[in-house]
């Protein structure tokens, strides 16, 4: 009898510890999604002059930083953007400080969500990972991205790339 109740105490207490486990997943994929979202509405803004066609936004210019990195080239509007996020007081520098804090905070949650899994990769961590590292072109030519947080993205990027 003793040795069935401890066995039963063992098995309630680990899944209890399951239940925990999961229950912080579960909150760490909320803080995750609600970075994402913000990221998502910084990237929309509109970076181009009121009433230019094209209309602009954030996203076109880490799509324009991407090329420009990885097919070589000139983009003076990519230059001209970069100036812009590089200048104290201007529209544009306080949506991309915002979006560096963001990064940053993606990485940590992400690390800490991917300690508590301890397997491989878990498939929201590749998805937001990979959303993630497509903005790194154009931070990397803006400045300002900690060095841990470009080697995070671009670690598991890497890994992401050979599992494909």
């Amino acid at each position: 009898m003793a040795v069935q109740l401890t066995n039963q105490t063992a098995v309630a207490k680990l899944e209890l510890e399951e239940l925990v486990g999961d229950r912080r997943s579960q909150e760490f994929l909320l803080v995750v999604r609600d970075i994402d979202a913000r990221l998502t509405a910084l990237r929309g803004q509109t970076v181009s002059a009121a009433g230019t066609f094209p209309v602009l936004n954030i996203d076109h210019m880490a799509s324009e930083a991407e090329r420009v990195s990885v097919f070589g080239g000139l983009s003076p509007v990519l230059d001209e953007f970069v100036r812009l996020a590089n200048e104290r007081g201007s529209v544009i520098e306080s949506d991309i400080r915002e979006m560096q804090y963001l990064l940053e905070k993606l990485r940590q949650f992400l690390e800490q969500y991917a300690s508590l899994q301890s397997r491989s990769y878990a498939p929201v961590l590749i998805y937001y990972v990979d959303k993630a590292s497509r903005l790194l072109y154009l931070m990397e030519r803006i400045g300002g991205i900690p060095a841990d947080t470009r080697r995070y993205f671009a670690d598991v990027s890497r890994v992401i790339d050979r599992n494909r």
